[in-house]
């Protein structure tokens, strides 16, 4: 039988403490080191590129144009054969901005969007410098579905209807151009 007095179980108990007690306090030292080695890793990354290096943005450009219009859609015809125009709603006007007319050595194109509403109407807002020859702009309207009528009855549904062509606007700060278009069924 092993006689262990109350003084080595005390001290056991005492080294026990004091060993959980620094191998906690490591634990500790170890997160910590590791938070602020993450830290400052990803306050490196957020600051590590001037805008100089940085990719072109459009969003920095502080002039605007806008693009408005109304779009319709030649629906076939009404009773007595007058034609039945209709507006165009929930059609995407797509308006690709040429990069290198804004700035030179960039390539490809930024695209702006915006949908019709129940009149037809819609409105873009382009990002555009203050350079003399203003930037270029390719507008077009999204072909869609709908039913062509004869004679007021329906004759055809889900027809396809297209804008043909695109068209091309050279735009300043503070411009307003205008693009309206009238959809035929195609055949």
């Amino acid at each position: 039988m092993v006689n262990v007095s109350a003084f080595d179980l005390t001290r056991r108990c005492r080294l026990l403490i004091i060993k959980n007690i620094a191998s906690h306090r490591e634990n500790i030292m170890k997160q910590f080191t590791f938070k602020f080695v993450m830290l400052a890793l990803a306050i490196v990354a957020m600051v590590g590129c001037s805008k100089e290096q940085s990719s072109f943005d459009m969003e920095d450009l502080t002039g605007r144009a806008e693009i408005v219009g109304k779009l319709t859609y030649n629906a076939g015809t009404h009773k007595g054969y007058s034609t039945n125009t209709l507006d165009a709603s929930n059609v995407r006007v797509v308006a690709r901005v040429l990069n290198s007319s804004i700035k030179s050595g960039t390539s490809g194109y930024s695209t702006y969007e915006a949908t019709t509403n129940y009149n037809g109407e819609y409105s873009i807002k382009i990002p555009t410098t203050y350079n003399t020859s203003g930037v270029t702009v390719e507008l077009s309207a999204v072909s869609f579905f709908g039913t062509y009528y004869v004679n007021g009855v329906a004759e055809e549904n889900q027809v396809l209807y297209e804008l043909s062509g695109t068209t091309l606007y050279n735009v300043k700060p503070n411009d307003v151009k205008a693009y309206n278009g009238c959809f035929t069924k195609k055949n």
